[in-house]
């Protein structure tokens, strides 16, 4: 298939090839013509047929009704792609899961395209639109493989897809139905891989790690989708191999490599704040709450308070706000609970569509409750060089650790030194890291 003559670029994603032009283009092969009869055909036949659901089973239905209609050769590839991506993928718009450059898919209604939010474009309209027909059996169809039922009692569905990616349906409550899917990583980032990415700088990764090795709690806010729960699962790798982990969340998205995890989701008429309750007499050491927004807030003080350290999510645009609401109503707060977090990182967009730590912040006490700027840089500014005021730091994890704040010193900076040298990949990251708390603990 030859590439459009105005494209910007050309790759190639699983069967297809993907051309940039002013709009994002899956170039595929046709849809036969009657190809839902062929397809429930096909659906009959592999349905009868014995064994277990797989991919082989259904290509041998597609092969027998293939020759019991003569279907042409020419035809017979185009046809088993569209009938392999509508059985086991999610149809038209499989190869937009398939592309790694693709965070965000959404649809605003029928006859509208789909839009895509790429890592080097942005937000960009595709040549794939759905009818109306197409689109309410599509939107039913995700609704069931995330374990729901859409209806008109039931209009919005929130909920997690089989390989994790977040989904969104809304069916009479919007002018029109609609759907937006937020795609997940295939594994999490690790701290070293942002430090590639530019996310923060090493001395950034240090502090993290030292601060959670002493059981800091730290909060990560920033707008939609700047960051926040991958810089806090990033964050999350530096929790010691063995520690007892608990995490809270709507849907699925943190990914850790410790054994003693217990991953609770929000399910049917649980709440959040259920679960994080049920979480405190599980014994975790560290609690991760995917995002506080309710009244969990408080029960998430209430356990700072009791010796747990718990990492989260707060959407905010700098620490100033974020300490204003919590202080104020809906959650009331109060200034001696408040300074049981120790750290508020803000995370943000830059300029290219990159995502920053933009600045760290020490809690503190009193009437002036954010005490120190800890680091900040002018991420719009091409090689602007990031100052560090660590000082502040080392003392609260000195008094959380029990330890002498020269000791913290010496340790951030023997940390800062592995951090140079560490893999990015999560398996190996985690060899490193068990390699090197053997070494500290012979040490």
């Amino acid at each position: 298939m030859p590439d459009p003559p105005n494209a910007k670029e050309v790759y190639y994603c699983g069967d297809v090839k993907i051309a940039i032009t002013d709009k994002y283009e899956v170039i595929a092969p046709d849809l036969p013509e009657n190809f839902d009869s062929l397809l429930e055909e096909v659906v009959i036949k592999y349905s009868a047929l014995e064994g277990e659901e797989s991919e082989e089973k259904l290509f041998q239905a597609f092969l027998e009704v293939a020759i019991k209609r003569d279907l042409e050769p020419s035809l017979v590839s185009s046809a088993w792609y569209h009938i392999r991506n509508a059985c086991l993928y999610y149809g038209k718009i499989t190869p937009l899961f398939q592309d790694k450059y693709i965070e965000d898919i959404s649809c605003s209604g029928p006859e509208q395209p789909v839009f895509v939010y790429h890592q080097k474009y942005g937000f960009i309209p595709t040549n794939i639109s759905f009818s109306r027909e197409e689109l309410q059996r599509f939107i039913h169809s995700l609704a069931q493989r995330s374990g729901f039922i859409l209806s008109s009692d039931n209009p919005i569905v929130d909920s997690t897809l089989p390989d994790g990616s977040r989904v969104s349906i809304t069916l009479e409550v919007s002018m029109k139905p609609s759907y937006t899917i937020r795609k997940v990583k295939a594994s999490a980032l690790t701290p070293k891989k942002l430090i590639e990415n530019k996310t923060w700088p090493p001395e950034v990764a240090a502090l993290l790690w030292i601060a959670l090795e002493n059981r800091c709690s730290m909060m990560f806010i920033g707008g939609t989708a700047t960051g926040k729960t991958t810089a806090m699962n990033a964050a999350a790798f530096f929790i010691p191999p063995f520690n007892r982990i608990v995490s809270i969340e709507d849907t699925h998205e943190i990914m850790l490599p410790h054994l003693n995890w217990t991953p609770l989701i929000v399910k049917n008429n649980t709440t959040t704040y259920d679960l994080l309750k049920a979480s405190l007499r599980q014994r975790p050491e560290y609690i991760i709450l995917g995002e506080a927004r309710g009244i969990e807030v408080r029960e998430m003080f209430s356990a700072m308070g009791i010796g747990h350290s718990v990492l989260t999510t707060f959407h905010g645009a700098n620490a100033q706000s974020v300490a204003r609401r919590l202080l104020g109503d809906p959650f009331q707060i109060k200034s001696d609970q408040f300074r049981l977090l120790d750290f508020i990182i803000t995370m943000s967009f830059t300029a290219n569509r990159g995502r920053k730590c933009s600045e760290i912040m020490l809690v503190g006490e009193g009437d002036i409750r954010l005490v120190a700027d800890l680091f900040g840089t002018k991420i719009f500014e091409d090689g602007e060089k990031p100052s560090f005021n660590f000082s502040p730091a080392f003392e609260r994890i000195a008094e959380k650790g029990m330890k002498k704040e020269e000791e913290i010193e010496i340790e951030f900076n023997k940390k800062l030194k592995l951090i140079s040298v560490m893999p990015s990949e999560p398996e190996d990251f985690i060899k490193f890291l068990k390699v090197s708390l053997e070494g500290g603990r012979s040490a």
